[in-house]
């Protein structure tokens, strides 16, 4: 067991790959593909490997699609090699061949890919030492980003905990929906690489904590997919969702499947099942004391939601039913289609907009309960209401199974403007 720091000292070095025409033929349909697109295909030309060979490279040189940027085609002799512009940024081509008798070999690694940014190379860890089962992770007090061979949910065992620091300001993982090239994310393809940091904890994980080296800009971007593992989310403070490096997406993203896992909230933004479509996550219990939490539809929340406080309205959109949301403070908006079978609201907003029923509705100490922001027609089975607590609702769409308690005298007010 140790505690290994994240350095990111390894020096770039530039991948280069090569395949080969091995056999021409005018028939036959010989294409290069890059995350499931065929970015370069034609039929054999010229009568040789070679002249087959040229074409495919000037096809690649003079394309503009975003995959083939940045790398750059050379042929010898029916040899292509595909050379990387910038070095420590990893590349994936694979090859193949359709109709007649031409044949092209697989693409083979002549110069791996590695650099600063390479979650699991050693001399980007103190000691020159990846993280193994039974370490703990420390990320802090740098701005070197983690981008590449994310994918680590094969490591034997579990590290015991995972910090990032407040002082961390690079990345960690790649924007989904924009290709990672040349330093940035380029615009008009998605990216075909893996895209969360995945690793194996059944501890801890830190975010945002300060221990007095802070920066005032924090992490644009922390994604983590701890797969199976029952783990704790520990939220801290994030970036500010108007600095987010991912637009519209919350700085830190989160992925877990394990019915034992908790993730409790004070500051920032946090997004859970958000980032692509069909994306699924479950946790047993979500706390936020001021920060703004938004689930995605995929989201199973085991047992409860509690919201005491932040500005900014958290989103809940879940999979399955949701046993308890309790509002203490701040706004939460629920979205989609899923049923909540007790709201507890005593201080702070509640907006209605998901369309499952709601079972059991307690309004009290101030809380607010808004139904008339969505149109959709939504039953709220019982609903108590206690002094000062108000309910604003459109019987054209809500419908009240049982008639409204309450422990103290109501007075209902009609309001067109609501």
């Amino acid at each position: 067991m140790a505690t290994r720091y994240w350095e990111g000292k390894a020096v770039a070095v530039i991948q280069i790959d090569t395949v080969e025409v091995t056999a021409y033929d005018v028939a036959t349909t010989y294409a290069l593909t890059v995350g499931g697109v065929d970015v370069v295909s034609l039929i054999g030309v010229g009568g040789t490997v070679t002249t087959t060979a040229d074409a495919i490279v000037l096809a690649w040189n003079d394309s503009v699609h975003p995959y083939t940027v940045g790398v750059t085609a050379s042929n010898i002799a029916g040899v292509i090699t595909l050379t990387a512009d910038t070095a420590g940024e990893p590349f994936t081509v694979t090859s193949s061949d359709t109709g007649g008798t031409g044949t092209i070999g697989a693409v083979t690694s002549s110069t791996a890919c590695d650099g600063p940014n390479f979650w699991d190379t050693a001399e980007n860890w103190s000691s020159e030492t990846v993280p193994v089962n039974n370490d703990d992770v420390v990320i802090d007090n740098n701005n070197i980003d983690i981008l590449w061979n994310l994918d680590q949910s094969a490591m034997s065992g579990e590290f015991v905990s995972v910090t990032i620091g407040a002082g961390y300001r690079g990345r960690i993982g790649l924007n989904a929906s924009r290709f990672h090239v040349n330093g940035s994310d380029a615009t008009g393809a998605a990216e075909y690489r893996d895209h969360y940091l995945q690793i194996e904890c059944d501890g801890d994980i830190n975010i945002g904590e300060d221990f007095g080296t802070a920066s005032t800009n924090l992490s644009s971007r922390i994604k983590l997919d701890l797969g199976v593992n029952a783990c704790n989310f520990k939220i801290h403070n994030t970036g500010a969702l108007a600095n987010t490096a991912d637009q519209r997406k919350p700085p830190v993203r989160l992925l877990n499947t394990n019915t034992a896992s908790t993730l409790f909230a004070k500051q920032g933004a946090v997004g859970i099942a958000i980032c692509v479509p069909g994306e699924t996550a479950t946790l047993n219990t979500i706390n936020s004391s001021g920060a703004r939490i938004i689930c995605g539809s995929g989201l199973t929340i085991n047992t409860s939601y509690t919201q005491s406080g932040g500005a900014e309205g958290s989103i809940i959109r879940a999979a399955a039913t949701l046993g308890v949301l309790n509002i203490y403070g701040g706004s939460v908006t629920t979205e989609g289609s899923f049923i909540v079978t007790t709201v507890n609201l005593e201080g702070g907003k509640f907006t209605s907009n998901a369309t499952g029923t709601i079972a059991a509705l307690n309004i009290s100490l101030g809380g607010e309960a808004d139904f008339v922001r969505s149109k959709e027609p939504r039953t709220v089975t019982a609903v108590k209401l206690d002094a000062p607590g108000v309910l604003s609702y459109d019987p054209d769409v809500l419908t009240l199974t049982n008639n409204v308690d309450s422990n103290d005298p109501v007075r209902l007010s009609a309001d067109k403007a609501a």
